[in-house]
């Protein structure tokens, strides 16, 4: 829950600060600027709630019986399989086995194939039929690859992805037209978004020299500042605490693992906070009878641990038992 909230802060705080930048500079209130950065926040809370809603109606977990019995059934064998083999697992709830769904793939396959090889044939091209012959295969093997996709990977191909790409392009264009002054125009600087009409006054069009202009910029770099500096802080900290896994060295790779269970031993009380949270809310949910039981679904580092598994046996019970 604290990655969720983090990350939210995380992005309306650095707005927040160029927001209140834009907002009470000359000429003040709603106008093209302000608009941009309102823009931007609306749209990535909207694409942030729609991932938690498709991410909880198609979560496997929900149904708890269900999935450890899943799961169960693909691992009991597991160790009995050969090396090497890999079997994929298909978790219930994100399969896409709607029939409808796979007729009309299918048929818009037929229709693309047909499409393409008929533009093919009319060409004068050398060796017409492999090319055909290859042609054909490559679009049903690519179709039938996406007619196995999960109800979440459609919706991150054809909605997530493209909003999230448009996003931040109109991001960077704020940026870059606040940079070259693209902004500095009438129908900018007399804040008409507001709804009320506008108004721009120019002894403060090109140099503001109201005391209040200092004040807020002070509070805007500050507000953005802090949220940056924890944000690069979280992923500095995060590329220290798995460095140890990229060496290719034993003995450097047991150090940086004693490092870290030393850094996370003497860091532990931080945890304490966040677990009073979590349990709370549980208790709130299942109160409101939102969910069935407060059981984690996470790994959590503790001080002490006397469990060993044997080797071959770790995934199995992780699977089982998370």
């Amino acid at each position: 829950m604290w990655q969720v909230v983090s990350a939210i802060a995380l992005v309306v705080g650095v707005s927040v600060g160029g927001f209140i930048l834009s907002l009470n500079t000359p000429t003040v209130g709603l106008g093209c600027r302000t608009g941009g950065y309102l823009i931007y926040v609306v749209i990535a809370l909207a694409l942030h709630l729609a991932e938690l809603l498709v991410w909880w109606f198609t979560s496997p977990l929900r149904d708890e019986d269900e999935f450890r019995a899943h799961i169960r059934k693909h691992t009991q064998h597991a160790p009995d399989q050969v090396a090497g083999e890999t079997k994929v697992i298909g978790l219930p709830g994100l399969l896409t086995s709607n029939a409808v769904l796979r007729k009309f793939s299918q048929k818009l396959t037929e229709i693309l194939v047909c499409s393409i090889l008929f533009l093919i044939r009319l060409l004068p091209l050398k060796h017409k039929r492999s090319i055909i012959e290859n042609t054909e295969y490559s679009i049903r093997q690519y179709c039938s690859a996406l007619q196995d996709l999960t109800t979440r990977d459609w919706l991150e191909r054809i909605f997530f992805t493209p909003v999230e790409f448009t996003n931040t392009v109109w991001l960077s264009y704020m940026i870059m037209a606040q940079t070259a002054g693209a902004f500095n125009n009438c129908a900018c600087m007399t804040s008409t978004w507001g709804g009320w009409g506008g108004y721009m006054d120019f002894t403060q069009s090109d140099h503001a020299d109201s005391p209040l202009v200092a004040k807020y910029w002070l509070q805007g770099t500050i507000i953005t500042c802090v949220f940056m500096g924890v944000g690069m802080g979280y992923i500095v900290l995060e590329w220290l605490l798995q460095a140890h896994l990229s060496t290719e060295n034993y003995r450097d790779a047991a150090n940086g693992l004693q490092r870290v269970r030393r850094f996370r031993r003497g860091t532990h009380w931080i945890l304490y906070p966040s677990t009073l949270m979590v349990t709370v809310m549980n208790n709130f949910l299942s109160a409101c009878r939102l969910r069935s039981n407060g059981e984690r679904k996470i790994l959590v580092w503790s001080k002490e641990s006397n469990y060993r598994p044997r080797v071959g046996a770790g995934i199995i019970g992780l699977s089982t038992n998370a």
